[in-house]
């Protein structure tokens, strides 16, 4: 199990522990402070059976980021260069990207705004912002990619990342109390659990799931994969930038199991559409996932 919150490499850095199942944990906003000529916040994070950690967040346009942080074994302070962000700014709108933590792999990263999402966990339903985390790496290869979904004014409560072992592992939280870390204001605090929620051998439970398109940016061609937990219904579509529908790719029932799809960057007259960005929607069931996809000349 991996560390809530992404904070995976400021721990490790920290305290240098290997992760695990939590339960009653606490994340914090207990005072601002000025680190380095930055205002910002101090955030405790702790889990029982674990050093508690402190977080120093500054707000730059919105978006928080990670400027320092340290243990309860050590008063001296980490800081985090180059700046590094976690989650995404206010007003943030898809296709929008920022620095963030090393991935699961230790490779340098990037986050991006990929889409909204309606999401029923055990934390509740929300609305939430899905973001695409990717290692930043030449465009040529295949990324392993890591899925997160934030709520606005609660805080991440869904994660997918990749399993070593092959399949992905989903972690579902568990909210038990408080107003929500983020956006950072005194006395936000959030309580949780959090469980992986995968079978054994790294399977994905039952949920019907994009995966994505092949390559991005692209052209002539594009191939979109997902993935569904049990047969049903699907509808797969593209609209421009502007929200209008553009091509109605995929309408009708599919066996569960792994799909594909191309888009040659035709609209429903068989017309090549011009270059620019392009939304593709998936719905199956109660899933219902936006990507951002680019066509170049």
């Amino acid at each position: 199990m991996k560390y809530p919150y992404r904070l995976t490499l400021a721990l490790i850095l920290v305290i240098g522990l290997s992760s695990s199942a939590a339960a009653d944990s606490l994340l914090e906003v207990y005072a601002d402070s000025t680190m380095a000529g930055q205002p910002g916040f101090l955030v405790h994070s702790s889990e029982p059976g674990y050093a508690t950690v402190t977080f120093f967040f500054v707000l730059e346009n919105g978006q928080s980021r990670i400027f320092a942080v340290h243990g309860e074994e050590t008063t001296d302070w980490n800081i985090i260069d180059p700046p590094l962000y976690f989650g995404p700014a206010a007003g943030a709108g898809i296709g929008d990207s920022w620095p963030t933590l090393p991935d699961d792999f230790g490779r340098s990263s990037h986050e991006t705004f990929d889409g909204f999402e309606n999401t029923t966990v055990p934390a509740g339903d929300f609305a939430t912002a899905k973001t695409l985390i990717q290692p930043d790496l030449p465009t040529n290869y295949v990324p392993v990619s890591e899925t997160r979904h934030f709520a606005t004014g609660v805080g991440m409560i869904r994660e997918y990342w990749p399993w070593e072992f092959g399949g992905d592992v989903l972690v579902d939280y568990h909210v038990s109390g408080g107003s929500g870390y983020l956006p950072l204001a005194v006395g936000n605090w959030w309580s949780y659990t959090y469980e992986e929620v995968s079978a054994v051998g790294g399977v994905l439970p039952p949920v019907n799931l994009l995966r994505g398109n092949f390559p991005n940016p692209f052209n002539p061609a594009t191939d979109i994969s997902f993935e569904m937990a049990v047969a049903g219904n699907v509808r797969l579509t593209v609209y421009d930038a502007a929200g209008r529908l553009v091509r109605s790719l995929l309408a009708g029932e599919r066996a569960a199991g792994p799909h594909t799809v191309t888009w040659h960057g035709r609209d429903d007259a068989g017309r090549r559409v011009a270059a620019g960005v392009y939304l593709y929607r998936f719905e199956a069931g109660e899933a219902v996932q936006t990507r951002q996809m680019t066509l170049v000349k």
